[in-house]
């Protein structure tokens, strides 16, 4: 199995992998979400704002969120973090009556969120490097690990204030 890589496009400079988004939290606006639906991956596109190390605003990403049981709970997680899931209300309801919840990737468009960025090696091979989200580490702006991100004045940007 091969996949086509579009250097441009991706975002990827083959002479210069270490041009990396440094570790750390930021605050990030979804500006895409590409779900095709079934068994395939999500995709969020995302654009800092803002975060604890300097001079990365408005460099670009994305992020895939797989479908498998085991990892339905990272979905939730962004849901959480966007503000289109509430665990402590609807989401308790739901579970005690023994229902599923739909999650509509959709309305977090436009949404802000705080991820950690992190650097990843694959372990069979130490050339393989990439840059993730935390695999639960996404929170609503407003919540206390998201509170070392400088938020105000992007968030007014994104507001339009």
């Amino acid at each position: 199995m091969s996949w086509d890589v579009n250097y441009e496009e991706d975002g990827i400079d083959p002479g210069n992998l270490e041009n990396r988004i440094p570790e750390g939290k930021y605050l990030v606006r979804i500006s895409e979400v590409d779900d095709p639906g079934g068994d395939s991956a999500m995709v969020i596109h995302w654009e800092i704002l803002t975060g604890t190390n300097p001079d990365q605003e408005g460099r670009t990403g994305k992020e895939r969120f797989l479908k498998s049981p085991k990892a339905k709970v990272r979905a939730l997680a962004l849901a959480v973090a966007t503000g289109n899931h509430h665990p402590r209300g609807n989401g308790k309801r739901t579970k005690a009556a023994g229902r599923s919840t739909a999650l509509d990737f959709s309305q977090a468009i436009e949404k802000t969120l705080v991820v950690q960025i992190v650097h990843q090696v694959d372990d069979s091979d130490s050339s393989k490097k990439w840059v993730n989200w935390g695999f639960l580490a996404m929170w609503h702006p407003s919540h206390p690990e998201a509170a070392e991100v400088p938020k105000a004045e992007a968030t007014q940007e994104v507001a339009g204030f």
